[in-house]
C-alpha cells in the first residue's frame, strides 16, 4: 500500500468512496486544496503522452434545485492507469464553485465502475442522475476537445 503523503486523509462519506485522497491545504498539487476554488481552476492536468478518460456528472434530484452536481474527472495515465478527482460543483451568490475536492492520482480501470456505483448509492442518485461523458475513444487530446466543443461542453478558456 502506497504511503500518505504529510496532510492527507483517507476519505468515506457522502460519496460513498473509500480510498480516495482528499487533499487539504496541500502545496505542490496544483488546482487542489480542501478550500472552495472559483470555477476554471486546474484539477487535472494533462501530461505528454495523457488523455482524458471518463468524466461523470452526478445530478440528483434532491440537489438540483440549488444547482447541486457531484463530477468526477479522470484521465489516462501513460501507464494505463487512471488519476480520478470528484468534486461537488454548486452555485453559491451567482458564482460556480468547487469543494470537498478529493483525489486519486492512481486507479485500476478495472476499479472505476464501482467506484461511480458506490456514489450513487451514497448520494442516493439513480442512474438516470448521471450523464457520463466518454472520451475513452479518442486517440489524442486534441481529437477529445474538439469533441467537447461541438457539444458545448468545454470552457475554452480554460484548456490550454
Amino acid at each position: 500500500m502506497a504511503k500518505k503523503k504529510a496532510g492527507t486523509k483517507r476519505v468515506t462519506g457522502v460519496t460513498g468512496v473509500t480510498g480516495v485522497t482528499r487533499v487539504k491545504g496541500a502545496t505542490g498539487v496544483q488546482g487542489v486544496t480542501g478550500e472552495p476554488r472559483m470555477y476554471g481552476q486546474p484539477l487535472l492536468n494533462i501530461q505528454k503522452g495523457e488523455r482524458m478518460y471518463k468524466w461523470f456528472i452526478f445530478r440528483p434530484a434532491w440537489g438540483r434545485a440549488g444547482g447541486y452536481e457531484l463530477r468526477i474527472l479522470t484521465k489516462e495515465k501513460v501507464d494505463g492507469t487512471l488519476e480520478f478527482v470528484s468534486y461537488n460543483y454548486l452555485i453559491v451568490n451567482g458564482q460556480p464553485i468547487k469543494r470537498d475536492i478529493n483525489r486519486e492520482p492512481n486507479m485500476l480501470k478495472e476499479h472505476l465502475d464501482a467506484v461511480v456505483q458506490n456514489i450513487l448509492e451514497g448520494i442516493q442518485a439513480t442512474p438516470e442522475e448521471l450523464e457520463i461523458v466518454d472520451l475513452s475513444g479518442f486517440t489524442t487530446v486534441d481529437e477529445q476537445i474538439a469533441y467537447l466543443k461541438e457539444r458545448d461542453r468545454a470552457k475554452i478558456s480554460y484548456v490550454a
